[in-house]
């Protein structure tokens, strides 16, 4: 909703600026298909890459100010909204909680995680659980994907 590629570019400005984080990398910004039986525009999205001081919780908590900082009002699931600031992983760290689970759940089945994803990276090292990981090459799985939403994921023709 609203002007999306000012949304996230000034997303991205806010969390380089957070402290406890560093290194900020991002991935091109992308025109995708919901996946959402709600009726809505395409989104917007893209991957960022960070380093940080933060445990997952706090991090997860600046991200969330920095969506209501923006316009972000609770709505339903998949409901239209102007700006959604996930944690995809953190580290190789598996994280349960009430408000939080990393890895973020469903991300191996979304084309518009994984696509702007092999933007950063080739491959992804992530926890299964607390004591087990998996490493997964992007280029592979996404060449076998069964695109079962019918997604499409469109690079823009600018890198921000």
């Amino acid at each position: 909703m609203g002007d999306s590629l000012s949304l996230l570019t000034k997303a991205l400005l806010e969390i380089g600026k957070l402290e406890g984080v560093f290194n900020l990398k991002s991935s091109r910004f992308f025109e995708t298909s919901p996946v959402s039986a709600i009726p809505q525009k395409d989104f917007l999205n893209l991957v960022c890459q960070i380093e940080t001081s933060l445990d997952a919780e706090k991090l997860f908590e600046k991200l969330q100010a920095i969506e209501e900082h923006l316009g972000k009002i609770p709505k339903a699931k998949n409901a239209p909204r102007p700006l959604d600031i996930d944690i995809l992983f953190f580290g190789k760290e598996f994280h349960k909680s009430e408000t939080l689970t990393i890895p973020h759940k469903g991300w191996k089945e979304r084309l518009f995680v994984l696509i702007p994803l092999l933007d950063l990276r080739e491959e992804i090292t992530y926890p299964l659980d607390n004591s087990h990981t998996e490493t997964l090459n992007l280029r592979e799985y996404i060449k076998n994907f069964k695109n079962i939403h019918n997604e499409y994921v469109v690079p823009l023709s600018f890198k921000h």
